[in-house]
């Protein structure tokens, strides 16, 4: 199944700076941030690292609403 983040440009950032803050690889567009061991203090070094990087503005709240990297591109959009 083709990766949606092979083709996104944004994804495959994200993804990328999700797999150093919490220092696993691969993560799948679908993984819960949660499941994976993230909590308040690195959702914070996410946000900010999409910021500087992407220059989005994502909040706390829509992580905990949408713990994916789908779900955060969704809020994206």
């Amino acid at each position: 199944m083709l990766d949606n983040a092979v083709v996104d440009p944004r994804a495959a950032e994200i993804r990328a700076i999700w797999e150093e803050v919490l220092e696993i690889s691969p993560i799948a567009l679908d993984d819960d941030i949660f499941d994976l061991g993230a909590h308040s203090l690195t959702i914070t070094q996410i946000i900010a690292r999409m910021r500087k990087r992407l220059g989005v503005e994502v909040n706390i709240e829509d992580f905990f609403d949408n713990p994916t990297i789908r779900g955060v591109l969704e809020v994206l959009k």
